[in-house]
């Protein structure tokens, strides 16, 4: 089975048209630059263990605490949410983006957008 997790597919412009991981293909198909993948790590804790674009680029660096966190704490509670906005706002953490979701997954909760961080546009 193919990891969520890829390895050297970050660009400016998102995923690689030759990137064939898994995370890169599913981010290509959905017309997301970026995934990030969050995983429980100890209370109300998650880690960002990677993805594609920032997700792959932030792994590891990137903490969140559900009390910081409304829209991610219904995803691991089982609800998926869709983001669409005029503006970037802020999805989780550090990352902001006009059109986002985020997806309750086996354990983890993947979120997946057209990403801005820090509020910046591309």
């Amino acid at each position: 089975m193919e990891s969520l997790i890829s390895s050297d597919t970050r660009s400016s412009e998102g995923p690689r048209a030759t990137d064939t991981s898994a995370a890169a293909v599913a981010a290509a198909r959905m017309g997301a630059s970026d995934v990030l993948v969050f995983a429980h790590t100890h209370g109300r804790s998650h880690l960002l263990l990677g993805g594609v674009g920032l997700g792959e680029a932030w792994a590891g660096t990137v903490a969140v605490e559900e009390r910081d966190e409304p829209r991610f704490v219904a995803a691991t509670e089982g609800q998926t949410l869709r983001i669409q906005q005029d503006e970037p706002v802020r999805i989780v953490g550090p990352y902001y983006a006009s059109s986002a979701a985020l997806v309750p997954a086996d354990g983890v909760v993947v979120g997946r957008g057209r990403g801005h961080p820090d509020g910046r546009r591309h």
